[in-house]
């Protein structure tokens, strides 16, 4: 019981973070062609990954993996673009359920328990998945470099709200990877009063999102030392073994199984 409300928790938790642009093409899923992976760290622990995939036709496929306390939880979005690029048909799978969502002229159309709903579309807007970090490329892809400052956008938090969001350039930053110096384009993206920091190149790809009040960052697989608290101390040691972990579940007299993770040396 204590390991689902930590789940659902941690749910509510990235709900918020992402759930959240008024001057774009409507819901167009090409431009922007990224595969790839992203870990997500909560207090410098990472809790999650996800993997999409979104091609030049507009085809979207993602699954997010959350990790906490020896289980997993995956939650699966799949997209289908029509023969213009924008999304026609979609599929979210969590761990209870199922949804199919259809676009019917100008609404998103789906039936949760039983219920059925439906979402009256803008004329303009950004498609958004709660757990996608390429969705952010196509706001950064639609920001106006040469106007800068504060600008809105108006997205469509998949299925089934509308939220504003604004997003500022805030510089070109060099950064270190694998001590390589690259540039990036660094942005403050606001939503619902919380600050997010983004991470861009030249070709709107997200490397890093991260958001202090949360003490939480989604990093691309590879790119890891952006991440402030992975940066190395020249006056202390680097180690010099690796560590293996393991799960040990002890079961209580009320037969609810605890859970934990324990670190020792590989090899041990």
């Amino acid at each position: 019981m204590k390991s689902q409300k930590m789940f659902v928790t941690m749910g509510l938790f990235l709900i918020l973070f992402f759930s959240i642009q008024c001057n774009l093409k409507a819901q167009s899923l090409t431009g922007i062609i990224d595969s790839t992976t992203f870990r997500l760290y909560k207090n410098e622990t990472q809790i999650g990954t996800i993997q999409y995939s979104l091609d030049a036709n507009g085809q979207y496929q993602r699954d997010f993996i959350i990790s906490m306390a020896g289980q997993e939880v995956k939650y699966r979005l799949k997209l289908v673009p029509d023969k213009n690029g924008n999304w026609q048909k979609a599929q979210i799978i969590t761990p209870t359920d199922t949804v199919k969502v259809e676009k019917v002229d100008s609404a998103a159309v789906f039936t949760v328990k039983g219920k059925q709903y439906k979402v009256t579309l803008p004329s303009r807007y950004i498609l958004y998945d709660n757990y996608g970090p390429v969705f952010e490329s196509f706001v950064l892809k639609d920001y106006d470099m040469m106007k800068k400052g504060i600008q809105k956008f108006q997205r469509f938090l998949f299925p089934a709200k509308m939220e504003e969001v604004t997003l500022e350039y805030k510089g070109d930053e060099i950064r270190k990877v694998k001590e390589v110096e690259k540039t990036f384009l660094r942005f403050d993206m606001m939503l619902v009063g919380i600050k997010l920091q983004i991470w861009a190149d030249a070709a709107n790809k997200i490397y890093l999102m991260n958001v202090p009040v949360q003490y939480a960052a989604f990093v691309r697989k590879g790119y890891e030392d952006l991440l402030k608290y992975r940066s190395e101390d020249p006056l202390l040691s680097k180690p010099s073994f690796e560590v293996r972990r393991e799960t040990v579940q002890i079961t209580m007299r009320d037969s609810v199984k605890l859970a934990t993770d324990l670190y020792f040396p590989a090899g041990e």
